[in-house]
């Protein structure tokens, strides 16, 4: 069943308040509002795409347990969080292109983070896929970078120059050449961290 054919035809309009179609066995999105003022929830249904999801979400979107293939469709800006977590999505191609909040998708079949956001505002969660690199990813995380749990990634240095303001946690991968690649990447992003605090205090002397 479609979302035009249960709850009719609302393409054109916006929906002022938070709108929650979880859990209806809905298949497609078709007829969906054009705009969603707060919170979209449409997980828990049989979604094999998004198209005719909302263009623009202003609270978070929460497209969760389908089975989704794809992120086509999705609304370009997001002002909350994104949340398209144990889907079967092979990329993050077509998703959204600004997100204010945090970034799920985890438990997928990504093999590549391309397509994903260059900036993420809250944490970013990348585990449970077959990532086989981490081209593609965040340039900016200001919470945490997770990508615990796969298991064919043997390289980390795409994430060199991703400035994380959070930790990152992906000790579960035990190959060794990923690992050194790991110890680098932590001592590269503490000197960071050492730099922005000794450079905030220089300028806080400065206007002293």
């Amino acid at each position: 069943m479609t979302f035009k054919e249960k709850y009719g035809d609302h393409s054109s309009e916006t929906y002022d308040a938070n709108l929650d179609i979880s859990k209806q066995n809905l298949s497609s999105l078709e007829g969906c509002y054009k705009e969603i003022k707060g919170n979209f929830w449409c997980d828990n249904n049989k979604l094999t795409s998004l198209e005719g999801a909302p263009k623009t979400v202003n609270g978070s979107f929460y497209c969760h347990r389908n089975n989704l293939t794809s992120l086509k469709g999705s609304p370009k800006t997001v002002n909350g969080a994104f949340c398209c977590y144990n889907n079967e999505l092979t990329s993050l191609e077509g998703g959204p292109k600004t997100v204010n909040g945090a970034f799920y998708c985890y438990n997928n079949e990504l093999t590549s983070l391309e397509g994903a956001p260059k900036i993420i505002n809250r944490n970013f969660d990348c585990s449970d896929n077959k990532l086989t690199s981490l081209e593609g990813a965040p340039k900016i995380v200001n919470r945490n970078f997770t990508c615990f749990n796969n298991p064919n990634l043997k390289s980390f240095d795409a994430l060199l120059e991703t400035k994380i303001k959070g930790k990152l946690n992906s000790d579960i991968i035990t190959d060794k050449e990923f690992k050194e690649d790991q110890k680098l990447f932590n001592k590269v992003n503490k000197n960071l961290n050492k730099y922005r605090k000794l450079k905030k205090l220089l300028q806080a002397t400065k206007v002293g």
